[in-house]
């Protein structure tokens, strides 16, 4: 049998909102999407979406002596969500066909420098870059109302921003439009290639989602200006319930003390970007990496309930303290260059490149997960 989270019963006297049984029963359910993904490996693979997301970086203003000198910002996602309902995550959105069009080229800041001849990928097809790039930027002035662009506008634009916001939510075609009219750039070139990841196969939606970040630095003058264009990020209310600046390692900490909810990507990616202490190391480090070369695609391979291979706990047991009467290994995300991710091609034996989630026995729902990268 597949091992599910189990709900509890509710009753009358406790003081527990519609909005959270909702969040907790959507939850449970994926939890048992991915329990019986390794039984859906060999149907028939849903179709990609392009995809971007992008981690916003601002200096801290009070230096700490550890940790990082920046914070990130992270949105809530909605209690409805289909997908990890209230868990934390970056802004970004599914990349349109507008944001392909060529006439972008000769708009954006660096007339497409940054993506020339950078192609990516996608269901047998060659997407230029460009196109993630101008949906990125698209997609966090809808989401977070903040636009990483340059303007020649001389006067106040905000309230026009404001009209706009919505009609380029609802239609991608009103952000050409919105730049026309406005005389407004989008700044391509400060989006700094991270990481790329595609949805497992058995997964019901799937995107193939190239991961960018950007520098919120001070205001510039001079010819090369540029800004984003509203000055507080603020979240839709709709797709997005709330949202914090924080320092990746502080996202780790509140995770572990059950403060907010990190899908297992998410908090992999804010590992990484824990090794970097300040901005300008993210900035030497990302500006030298290109999708395609240095960064690499992964495509992760699920194993969840009784499909977890038995010698991963036996590991967790023996060389990380898991206690099995306590704890036990729930779900396994098998990464490129893991020896049992299937496109291993031949890696070392031992070879290790996995995300294991561990659960409380009395209750495998994701509230009780941790993970363990090994």
């Amino acid at each position: 049998t597949m091992i599910v989270g189990r709900l509890k019963p509710f009753h009358r006297n406790h003081s527990v909102s519609s909005l959270q049984i909702r969040e907790i029963r959507t939850n449970q359910l994926n939890f048992r999407k991915m329990n019986t993904s390794m039984t859906q490996q060999n149907r028939p693979k849903k179709p990609l979406r392009p995809a971007a997301t992008v981690i916003l970086a601002r200096p801290l203003e009070n230096k700490r002596k550890e940790g990082e000198e920046y914070e990130i910002l992270m949105i809530q996602r909605s209690h409805s969500s289909s997908f990890f309902a209230g868990a934390y995550a970056f802004p970004g959105g599914v990349i349109e066909q507008e944001d392909f069009n060529s006439k972008w080229k000769n708009w954006v800041k660096d007339g497409g420098k940054c993506s020339e001849g950078i192609e990516i990928d996608h269901e047998g097809k060659k997407l230029n870059e460009l196109g993630f790039r101008i949906g990125a930027i698209r997609e966090i002035f809808e989401e977070v109302n903040l636009l990483l662009a340059s303007t020649e506008s001389k006067g106040e634009i905000k309230k026009q921003l404001n009209e706009y916001r919505p009609k380029v939510h609802n239609n991608a075609e009103e952000n050409w439009k919105m730049a026309q009219e406005l005389l407004i750039h989008p700044a391509v070139d400060h989006l700094l290639p991270f990481s790329h990841w595609i949805t497992p196969l058995a997964e019901s939606s799937r995107y193939n989602t190239l991961f960018y970040v950007s520098l919120i630095k001070p205001h510039r003058e001079g010819k090369d200006q540029w800004t984003h264009l509203m000055n507080e990020a603020s979240f839709d209310q709709k797709e997005t319930v709330n949202m914090l600046w924080i320092s990746p390692s502080e996202a780790i900490k509140q995770f572990e003390d059950k403060k907010i909810f990190l899908p297992p990507p998410t908090w992999l990616t804010i590992k990484e970007l824990s090794q970097y202490k300040t901005m300008k190391d993210l900035e030497d480090k990302l500006s030298k990496l290109q999708f395609g070369r240095e960064i690499q695609v992964r495509l992760p391979l699920l194993t969840a309930g009784n499909l977890v291979p038995e010698e991963v706990g036996n590991e967790m047991q023996k060389k990380y303290d898991l206690d099995p009467k306590q704890r036990k290994v729930v779900t396994t995300v098998f990464l490129p260059g893991d020896q049992l991710h299937p496109d291993s091609k031949g890696e070392r034996e031992g070879g290790r490149r996995r995300i294991v989630v561990t659960a409380d026995l009395e209750d495998l729902s994701p509230k009780t997960w941790k993970y363990q990268f090994i």
